[in-house]
C-alpha cells in the first residue's frame, strides 16, 4: 500500500479517536426536571439540590452536584454547575430550602440588605434541608416523573 493512503488512513483514525473520545471520561448529562410540594401543594422559589451518592451510598464529594430552582408552579430543572443543563446519571440524595421573609416593609423589600432586623421562616421541615438528613433519594435518569414532597416545619 502506498505510503500517503497508510498514511492518511492513520491520521484517519487518530482524528476519529480524539473526537469519539477515549474512554473513561464523564458520562452524558441527562434532562432532568420536576416538582417540589409541601403538603401536596407547588412550593414556588425553592432550592433543590441533588448530591451525588457513590456505590456504598455516601455522599461523593468529589462528584458533582445537581441544583435548580423552583418556579411559581413549584417545578424545577436542574443544572450541574460547570458541567450544563441536567445531572450525570446515579444516585442522589436530595435537598431542598424554601423560606420567607413575611414581616417585610416595603423599604425592606426595595433594599433587603440594608435591615439587619429581618426574620426568615423557613417554609420547609429541617431534615428536608441537611443533606444527612433528609429522607429524600433520587435515582437519574429517573422512570418516572420527579416529584419531591416535603413537609412544612413543626409549628
Amino acid at each position: 500500500m502506498p505510503r500517503s493512503i497508510v498514511a492518511s488512513i492513520l491520521f484517519a483514525l487518530a482524528c476519529l479517536a480524539i473526537l469519539s473520545g477515549c474512554g473513561g471520561g464523564k458520562p452524558s448529562l441527562v434532562s432532568v426536571s420536576g416538582e417540589v410540594k409541601v403538603n401536596g401543594a407547588p412550593l414556588p422559589n425553592a432550592s433543590v439540590q441533588f448530591h451525588p451518592l457513590d456505590p456504598k451510598g455516601s455522599i461523593d464529594h468529589k462528584a458533582s452536584p445537581a441544583v435548580g430552582l423552583s418556579d411559581s408552579s413549584g417545578k424545577f430543572s436542574l443544572k450541574t454547575p460547570n458541567e450544563g443543563d441536567g445531572a450525570f446519571p446515579g444516585n442522589y440524595k436530595v435537598t431542598v430550602e424554601a423560606t420567607t421573609a413575611p414581616n417585610l416593609t416595603e423599604e425592606q423589600k426595595k433594599f433587603p440588605g440594608a435591615s439587619s432586623n429581618i426574620v426568615v421562616k423557613s417554609l420547609v421541615a429541617p431534615e428536608y434541608t441537611e443533606v444527612s438528613k433528609s429522607p429524600l433519594t433520587q435515582t437519574i435518569p429517573s422512570t418516572g416523573p420527579i416529584v419531591l414532597e416535603v413537609k412544612p416545619p413543626a409549628k
